[in-house]
């Protein structure tokens, strides 16, 4: 007796639901009958259900950081894609070469972002983000976490009214390293204020 497509679907839907995972491969040949639909539909349903978990996640991810960092939701981006990348680079004195060895981005991919005009505005969700990824040919889960590494900054910058932006270890000095891991140790040093 063959069952529903329906109910085999929803039976996909139920186990991915309570375990997050679904090997499709294996659960469509488990039902022969539905093998072909199922081998369509069910990558389609796979990537709905990890961009719900996606959204989920960084809906909390939001919610804590604002509640940790209240001032961070008065502050909305502002500027272009291109002059988000360009402030690190500018700012930490970075090379294309350098700024793409940290982020893991492709250079090809930096030199278009410094010219992309779009506001950071716009970027307010994956879906937006993963356009500009497949404009500028980067890997999406790498540009999505540096776009929010650059926002998260730019944020931080504008409540202090100074640069956050730093070299990296790979990218810095021995000097530079020092003179940062001494600022660092000044600034633990100092009371916090109002006390």
């Amino acid at each position: 007796m063959t069952r529903p497509i329906e109910v085999v679907v929803a039976e996909a839907e139920q186990r991915l639901e309570r375990t997050g995972r679904l090997d499709i491969a294996a659960f469509a040949s488990a039902y022969p009958e539905h093998e072909t639909e199922l081998r369509e539909l069910l990558p389609v349903m796979l990537n709905l259900h990890q961009e719900k978990r996606w959204r989920k996640a960084e809906t909390e991810s939001r919610a804590f950081a604002v509640a940790l960092f209240p001032q961070l939701v008065e502050q909305p981006a502002t500027g272009t894609v291109a002059s988000l990348f360009e402030r690190e680079r500018t700012e930490a004195g970075l090379s294309v070469a350098e700024q793409a060895r940290r982020s893991g981005l492709p250079a090809t991919a930096l030199e278009q972002l410094a010219q992309d005009v779009t506001p950071v505005s716009a970027l307010a969700d994956n879906a937006a983000i993963k356009q500009l990824a497949t404009r500028v040919a980067a890997p999406f889960a790498l540009l999505v976490k540096e776009v929010r590494r650059l926002l998260s900054l730019e944020s931080l910058s504008g409540m202090n009214a100074g640069a956050v932006f730093t070299r990296d270890k790979e990218t810095s000095t021995d000097e530079e390293r020092q003179a940062l891991l001494d600022k660092v140790r000044q600034a633990a040093r100092k009371p916090p204020e109002g006390q």
